[in-house]
């Protein structure tokens, strides 16, 4: 029920501020921290775009409802 050992793939088409996931995660006691892992795609970097808030809820979504995940 809480994702234990689970790992999630997001596609996104923006980027997200880690610090962001890490506050979010801290502050409503998700630990350990969920790893996040980018995987680019095609030349991309994880860069903060017009979309960053909805990539970053997205993110945040899935921890407070798997907290169990190993990794995204």
């Amino acid at each position: 029920m809480t994702g234990s050992g689970q790992t999630l793939a997001l596609y996104e088409l923006d980027g997200f501020a880690a610090l962001d996931i890490t506050t979010y995660e801290n502050h409503f006691g998700i630990a350990p921290n969920i790893t996040v892992t980018p995987i680019a795609v095609d030349g991309s970097v994880n860069g903060c775009g017009a979309n960053c808030d909805e990539v970053e809820l997205d993110i945040e979504a899935a921890a407070a409802l798997a907290p169990g995940l190993s990794e995204f």
